[in-house]
């Protein structure tokens, strides 16, 4: 009678080498779940800024927001004043600047201390939008636009749209085709 002591050496590499597959497809797996992830949290912040520059005009201050150009370290330089256009839509690379008009500035013009969020976008991200800057009216809708849409792409390829239609009625999916 043969008594047997574990398991093989051809059972145990076969085991390894499951291990190793399913591993191979949960890493694979892991870039495009961190891509969609950070689209999907950009496109939530971006959202919460775009109430807030809601709120803050409503309130009474001139309120804008700009494709952003960021220093190194992140210090805010300004606005991009001719984001390039692409695809129907302007390339606002740095990120979101949100501002507010403060007296004795420049109408519409971004000049130090009148930042109220900065929105930098993530690496490997790119953010096109249907206008080259927004302002808010005082009565909380878009200048100049009536639909607006901010299209955040992930290195990955995943996307995402944040729609906002009049009088601020925002939608959130998959980019258009």
């Amino acid at each position: 009678m043969h008594i047997s002591h574990g398991f093989s050496l051809l059972q145990t590499l076969l085991v390894l080498l499951l291990i190793g597959v399913c591993t191979m497809f949960a890493v694979a797996d892991w870039g495009g779940y961190q891509s969609r992830h950070a689209a999907e949290q950009y496109a939530a912040r971006l959202f919460a800024m775009l109430l807030r520059a809601r709120s803050e005009a409503i309130q009474g201050s001139g309120v804008w927001l700009c494709p952003t150009q960021l220093k190194s370290n992140l210090d805010i330089q300004g606005c991009d004043k001719q984001p390039p256009a692409r695809d129907a839509g302007f390339v606002w690379s740095g990120g979101v600047l949100l501002f507010q008009d403060l007296p004795g500035g420049k109408a519409g013009i971004y000049d130090s201390k009148e930042a109220l969020a900065l929105q930098p976008l993530g690496r490997g991200m790119t953010l096109l939008v249907s206008q080259p800057r927004l302002g808010i009216a005082a009565s909380g809708v878009i200048k100049n636009a009536q639909v607006v849409w901010f299209r955040l792409t992930s290195a990955h390829g995943y996307c995402r749209q944040l729609t906002l239609y009049p009088p601020f009625r925002a939608e959130v999916g998959a980019c258009a085709a």
